[in-house]
């Protein structure tokens, strides 16, 4: 696995059409969650809806183990690693890396399971 590589990673929510708002580590019930800011009252425009869309730790974790992976495999065969454009899913959640520069990931997600 790539050393830090969470360091690096900055979630934004794929429910939105542009301007993809970065998603906010959250304490829930039982663990941290990644969410939307527009699911809180207060980041939202007078009348519109919550955004629902989250991810968990759990699954931000295999989401790295992905992202690590595949930076791995373009070190080894002597790659300049670049993850832009890569999309996978982690069980219901649509991941795409939207940004790669130096040391900053932008990931969007959208879990789908959560926005039924």
């Amino acid at each position: 696995m790539v050393k830090n590589l969470w360091k690096q990673i900055e979630v934004v929510c794929g429910n939105h059409e542009k301007d993809y708002p970065i998603m906010g580590l959250k304490q829930g019930h039982r663990s941290l969650f990644y969410s939307c800011p527009k699911y809180y009252p207060d980041a939202r425009q007078p009348g519109e809806l919550a955004c629902r869309n989250h991810v968990s730790t759990e699954d931000f974790e295999k989401i790295l183990e992905k992202l690590s992976a595949e930076a791995e495999t373009q070190m080894l065969s002597g790659q300049k690693i670049c993850l832009k454009n890569m999309k996978f899913k982690i069980k219901t959640i649509d991941v795409e890396v939207i940004y790669h520069v130096d040391d900053v990931i932008r990931i969007k997600v959208k879990n789908k399971k959560a926005l039924e």
